[in-house]
């Protein structure tokens, strides 16, 4: 028996909604009332892209929107193959591709989504189980957005401002001893929480702002959280202590700059996490330094 397919909105004004996509039939996805799945915001196409099943097999073609149609992150170029679980964003919702075994599935819907919206507003929120950050900022930036994507692990906060669809700014926990390129980085890979695209707030104001493309931004952030995560297995934990030896036996001058400054953090404030928060280097570059100087016994961590 072959597969059934439906799609389900986990963002957007529809969000929550099912749309069963029945074998051999085209669904057109557009703002315009005459088409199957109509979206009514302006960040989707008069007619944006078309969706159908074939003899089992659940594709999607953009019929070249503006803003573009999103697959797993990345943006579609023409034609793509579907597999349950695979992410699709248009416009301001995001749609998971789901196993659909009920009755409607072998029935072409009439139902118009734009009739009975969840919300009444183009808002892009949701959860960050069903959306990755790097997806929605390319989303951001296709639209040309300007904003504030603010993000929330639920121990957590975490804030992007974007204008023009560019990053020019990142914030951690409002801390503002740490750069944007540190807490873009933090962020970036989280998988977990919830999104919210809110609006500038009137008197938004940096020392400075990023400047380099987006794409080179969220690769080297991305890069630098992966990077991270591979190597803090070798760390303390984040809440431990750390302090000098004493006895201090091995040679202060055998330290390079990098590493005196990291053992002077250290010796100041004693804590992993205010270490890594306030060092110039980045956490994997941190992170090195500190299971370096712990490894030739500068510093005890307990």
């Amino acid at each position: 028996m072959k597969e059934q397919f439906a799609l389900k909105f986990l963002s957007g004004k529809y969000q929550g909604g099912e749309f069963p996509i029945p074998e051999g039939q085209e669904v057109v996805v557009g703002r315009a009332s005459e088409f199957d799945m109509v979206l009514v915001e302006d960040m989707v196409s008069r007619k944006h892209a078309i969706i159908q099943v074939s003899q089992g097999a659940l594709t999607i073609e953009d019929l070249g929107s503006t803003n573009g149609t999103f697959v797993n992150g990345e943006r579609l170029e023409k034609t793509a193959e579907l597999s349950v679980g695979d992410r699709i964003l248009i416009g301001t919702s995001i749609l998971k591709v789901v196993s659909n075994s009920n009755d409607t599935a072998n029935k072409a819907t009439s139902r118009k989504l734009s009739e009975n919206p969840v919300n009444d507003k183009d808002e892009l929120s949701g959860l960050l189980d069903d959306a990755r950050v790097p997806d929605l900022l390319a989303l951001l930036n296709s639209a040309k957005k300007t904003g504030r994507l603010a993000l929330n692990t639920g121990k957590v906060l975490g804030d992007i401002y974007v204008r023009d669809g560019n990053i020019f700014f990142a914030t951690y926990q409002n801390r503002d001893e740490m750069g944007p390129h540190k807490a873009l980085s933090r962020i970036i890979g989280w998988q977990s929480g919830t999104y919210r695209f809110v609006p500038l707030e009137p008197d938004v104001d940096f020392l400075f702002e990023l400047e380099e493309p987006i794409t080179q931004l969220v690769s080297t952030a991305q890069n630098t959280f992966d990077k991270f995560q591979l190597i803090s297995d070798n760390l303390p934990d984040s809440s431990c202590d750390l302090t000098i030896s004493k006895p201090l036996e091995a040679n202060l001058s055998d330290l390079n700059a990098s590493e005196l400054d990291i053992f002077q953090l250290i010796y100041n404030h004693g804590k992993l996490d205010r270490v890594l928060d306030l060092a110039i280097t980045n956490d994997p570059g941190t992170a090195e330094i500190i299971i370096r100087l712990i490894e030739k016994e500068y510093v005890i961590a307990f």
